[in-house]
């Protein structure tokens, strides 16, 4: 009799926190999620690598609601600093958009999220690097010639590589070709800086290694199209992984 009080006990005690929890605390943790908050958003758009002034931002308030943890409260954290992102019109603005420090002239190796990341591979000579006349945003495809066992030349384009899109083609001493360079001769590159998942990265790598590489050009043109290139390559390679 005394052990099926005591589980008649415990029941409605555990009746009673769920009535609390329901009709209490959630409620009033819902409550504090409505509650405002003051972010900074910006005003008029700003480009990757300008800095950032007063006339850019403003506060507004919103929901807590959803709100990334890294949301930039306080104009004074803001005005000042640089993008590292294009910031459109009414964007929100993350701490992760901001350096302190002026964008360097490589300013797109600034906002790569892991999932993306730029390798750079050597160009054995001229003819290799399309004589010199790759600009940053073409669509390449990297091919690469290794000998066989047998010492013979196999030349393939692999299928991770059909798509690739360039970053930007470098001199070797280290200065990225310019669209608007008034003597050429002085931008005879040597290496070529691409956007790449992980696993062309290791690939690129390999093949920087074992083998001699060249480059094709693909497309050259507006932005959204290069965006269609780049996912037919993560297509392609979604293929593979799922054939593995």
């Amino acid at each position: 009799m005394a052990l099926r009080m005591n589980r008649t006990t415990i029941g409605l005690i555990a009746i009673g926190l769920g009535a609390v929890i329901c009709f209490g605390v959630t409620p009033l943790y819902n409550k504090s999620l409505q509650k405002g908050v003051e972010v900074v958003r910006i005003s008029s758009e700003v480009q990757k690598g300008e800095k950032i002034t007063v006339d850019k931002v403003k506060v507004v308030e919103t929901s807590q609601r959803g709100l990334p943890e890294s949301v930039m409260l306080d104009k004074k954290d803001v005005i000042g600093k640089y993008a590292v992102v294009d910031l459109v019109r009414d964007n929100t603005v993350l701490e992760r958009q901001l350096s302190s420090n002026p964008i360097a002239e490589d300013k797109y190796l600034y906002g790569l999220d892991g999932s993306q990341q730029a390798i750079s591979f050597t160009i054995p000579n001229f003819a290799s690097g399309l004589s010199g006349k790759l600009l940053t945003g073409d669509i390449i495809s990297v091919i690469s010639t290794i000998k066989n066992e047998n010492n013979e030349e196999i030349t393939n384009t692999p299928n991770e590589l059909q798509y690739v899109k360039v970053l930007a083609v470098t001199n070797d001493v280290g200065v990225d070709k310019k669209e608007d360079t008034n003597n050429p001769e002085e931008e005879l590159p040597t290496t070529i800086t691409v956007l790449v998942n992980k696993q062309q990265t290791e690939l690129i790598a390999n093949l920087e290694e074992s083998s001699k590489m060249h480059v094709s050009l693909v497309y050259r043109g507006t932005e959204k199209q290069v965006q269609k290139y780049m996912d037919a390559q993560n297509n392609i390679i979604n293929k593979i992984n799922l054939n593995k």
